[in-house]
């Protein structure tokens, strides 16, 4: 279930202000990480759109082995920090299509970001 943000326009599934999702636009980037950073996985897949903001993340974290699409969305501006107000993770298939159907694995709404200056 997609729960409130998406919904589906003529079979595709859409954020809700209109955008595809996932972007279609999206550059990707692939990314090892050394052992000596610590992540759910060494390699991954992240995916910018045209203003820069990281829209998806995919891995496949070593305690399930199963790749997963994260994906940002809804950017906010939070004291001249642009942050995403939205995330949903879900998993993919063996064919690397995501499950935009199936429950979030992980999800987070942002209402609000306090910054403080140190």
């Amino acid at each position: 279930m997609l729960g409130n943000t998406t919904e589906y326009r003529s079979g595709r599934a859409r954020y809700p202000c209109g955008q595809p999702y996932p972007p279609e636009s999206s550059i990707p980037c692939g990314l090892t990480f050394p052992p000596s950073i610590h992540v759910h996985c060494p390699e991954q897949k992240f995916y910018f759109n045209d203003a820069g903001y990281l829209v998806r993340n995919d891995y496949a974290p070593e305690v399930t082995h199963r790749i997963a699409a994260h994906y940002t969305f809804d950017h906010k501006n939070f004291d001249g920090f642009i942050f995403p107000s939205h995330r949903r993770v879900v998993l993919r298939d063996a064919n690397g299509h995501t499950l935009l159907t199936a429950p979030s694995i992980f999800r987070l709404d942002i209402e609000s970001v306090v910054l403080s200056r140190a």
